[in-house]
């Protein structure tokens, strides 16, 4: 029986504070494709 990667989803907010780094840095990231992330509707959403 296979297991799943545990994988869990954090929003900017808790993004940033998992990094210790400003909302403008993670943006930075994530326009230069550093950081995996998606959009969910409107916000963004960042795998951990």
């Amino acid at each position: 029986m296979s297991r799943a990667p545990k994988t869990e989803l954090m929003t900017a907010t808790e993004t940033c504070q998992y990094l210790k780094i400003t909302q403008r840095t993670l943006y930075r990231y994530l326009q230069s494709r550093q950081i995996p992330a998606f959009k969910l509707g409107k916000e963004w959403r960042f795998v951990s």
